[in-house]
């Protein structure tokens, strides 16, 4: 954008604004922070072409006259952009001869002076800009960076930047919200409900202590960022006006300030996805995951919509407390995209503690019948005092004014990113859920290694090189994955080794007193290296780390089979897991061959 266009835009802003008073050229610049000499020159032209009038004298000034406000935004484009021919009006001048605000409205000009936007080509757009960039009582405040959200990505970051000299500003709309999804309605209340649930605590006693874990690391998180320094915790709504804009919304959605950062991160998480059904805004007793979280009752009747790993938690922690759940999944199968040795051990255990699956069922319709919601399915009605929407998460991008810039959003809804996790806007920035891809608070904690490498160190940090991405699903016992499964691992061509271990026939599993499970383990025969690992039984979600951490380091399997263990331990499971064939499936009980024929185990080992 030119640099005259840009210091005239911003002078009839300002006169506009102050259409009653007058200003010499002096206090415009001062109150403008534009170029004196700069300035002077587009005032004799704005003067010349009666966009304002000018009284001569000590007591003197420039001021809005009757035309200013029918300023045609086209024509003055026309000028001092377009007409190559009128040089002796075309500045030249270094970029940083006025200050940052000039810039910013040059950029938003030139994002809505376009043949889309022709409608935008009279004053009222220019005193819509100047309510945005300056206020007489408010001015915009300018940050090193600006996080919008509260996430596990952006308080991370902020912290990192405050701590390198940098004026950070987060920017959260709830106070509920502070430490983002994981720690307020994800990852801790559920996992503290699913704990208690398991121990035989009172569903009562079990949310009281939920809400004291939650309120504890909340306010732990806000102080751990309110406290410090260079940043500014900000309670609004954010909603881009530009690339490098942002309006901070009160709840009634009245601006309240204007704020810019030469880097802006998106950090606003993702809410749940709730499905077109009919009845569904009138029905009650209906709740997505958050609500489920924050009821006051313990149902006896708990139908979940959907039978995705959200389902499943819920299913197997409300049951453990006594509520008879029953899953509605509208595809063949549960777990479909899991070992199906271990995906039909999960349904087995779900039976056994009462939860009822029902595959191939579409939910229809919702209805009120007394105290009781009605779900409609294709195969009849089933009755409940509670629902649950388990149908997937999207991103948080619906209100954050994204229409507004270059940023590019996906069909989901989420920004695209590069490797770096820069936007289609290179100073802006997406992390955790908001981006799309897989919703965990340690990816979230990943991307910010990835931003923090991109904007303070070398940039090799990026969304190719995090590694083996491993995850829990915390059902009871919980099931653990990181890499391939045997038959995607066929898929793509490999020779495996597909072994397996029952936890039954791991010693620990008696002390537990737990014996369901299975682990197995995925080997790349030629390399022996681990190629994926699945561990369903109690502690795997600790377990699985060690495997993810072999697979991203190239260790041979061997070493985790002829690793010392402690004992009695889970971990002293994997001297078997990582076993030759014959001798695993002795060890996990599959073997039934004849034990007299077979050779000792030294004589089975591979030689290295």
């Amino acid at each position: 954008m030119n640099l005259e266009f840009n210091i005239a835009v911003h002078v009839l802003c300002f006169l506009a604004q102050h259409d009653q008073e007058q200003f010499n050229s002096k206090e415009l610049a001062k109150l403008t922070c534009l170029n004196p000499v700069q300035l002077r020159r587009v005032l004799a032209y704005l003067t010349e072409h009666n966009y304002i009038k000018v009284q001569r004298g000590k007591a003197g000034g420039y001021q809005a006259n009757q035309h200013t406000a029918q300023v045609d935004l086209a024509k003055l484009y026309q000028h001092f952009v377009l007409d190559k021919n009128n040089s002796q009006r075309r500045f030249t001048g270094d970029s940083d001869s006025h200050c940052q605000i000039s810039k910013k409205i040059a950029h938003t000009m030139s994002h809505y002076y376009s043949q889309e936007h022709q409608i935008f080509t009279k004053i009222k757009i220019l005193q819509m800009f100047w309510q945005i960039f300056y206020r007489r009582d408010k001015t915009m405040k300018n940050y090193d960076l600006i996080i919008i959200g509260f996430g596990k990505a952006g308080k991370t970051l902020a912290a990192h930047a405050a701590g390198h000299g940098q004026k950070v500003a987060v920017v959260e709309q709830s106070t509920k919200m502070y430490g983002g999804t994981c720690i307020n309605i994800g990852c801790i209340p559920t996992k503290t409900l699913i704990h208690d649930g398991i121990e035989g605590n009172s569903f009562k006693e079990s949310i009281t202590r939920k809400k004291e874990v939650v309120q504890a690391l909340n306010n732990k998180n806000y102080q751990g960022l309110n406290s410090k320094n260079n940043i500014d915790v900000l309670n609004y709504n954010a909603k881009f006006i530009s690339n490098e804009i942002i309006e901070l919304q009160d709840s009634n959605g009245t601006i309240q300030e204007t704020i810019t950062a030469d880097k802006i991160l998106i950090n606003t998480g993702s809410r749940a996805n709730i499905p077109d059904i009919k009845g569904i805004d009138t029905a009650q007793n209906i709740y997505d995951s958050t609500g489920l979280l924050n009821i006051d009752y313990q149902p006896q009747e708990l139908v979940i919509i959907g039978g995705g790993y959200i389902a499943l938690e819920f299913a197997s922690m409300f049951a453990n407390f006594g509520t008879h759940v029953t899953i509605l999944e509208r595809g063949d199968a549960i777990m479909t995209n899991e070992d199906q040795d271990i995906a039909n051990l999960i349904v087995k255990d779900l039976q056994d503690k009462g939860v009822t699956i029902n595959t191939n069922t579409s939910t229809i319709a919702f209805s009120n019948n007394k105290d009781q919601t009605i779900i409609h399915t294709n195969h009849g009605e089933i009755s409940a005092d509670t629902v649950l929407l388990a149908t997937g998460r999207k991103p948080n991008t619906n209100h954050l004014g994204l229409e507004n810039t270059d940023v590019k959003i996906g069909k989901q809804g989420e920004v695209i990113v590069n490797k770096h996790l820069q936007s289609t806007v290179k100073h802006i920035y997406a992390a955790g859920d908001v981006k799309g891809g897989l919703q965990f608070t340690y990816i979230s904690l990943d991307d910010y290694r990835i931003i923090k490498s991109h904007l303070f160190g070398d940039g090799s940090r990026t969304t190719e090189n995090r590694g083996a991405i491993p995850y829990t699903v915390f059902i009871d016992p919980p099931l653990s994955r990181v890499g391939l499964i045997a038959s995607e691992a066929k898929l793509q061509g490999y020779d495996i080794l597909d072994n397996k271990v029952f936890v039954s026939n791991i010693p620990r599993h008696k002390i537990n007193n737990d014996s369901r499970g299975l682990f197995k383990a995925v080997i790349n025969k030629d390399t022996k290296e681990i190629l994926g690992a699945s561990l369903y039984g109690k502690e795997s979600e600790e377990l699985i780390n060690l495997i993810k951490l072999a697979i991203d380091q190239h260790i041979p399997y061997t070493v985790l089979r002829d690793n010392i263990y402690t004992h009695p331990t889970m971990t002293e499971s994997f001297n078997d897991l990582f076993l030759e064939p014959l001798w695993s499936l002795i060890i996990s009980g599959s073997y039934a061959g004849d034990f007299t024929s077979c050779v000792p185990l030294h004589t089975l080992i591979f030689d290295h």
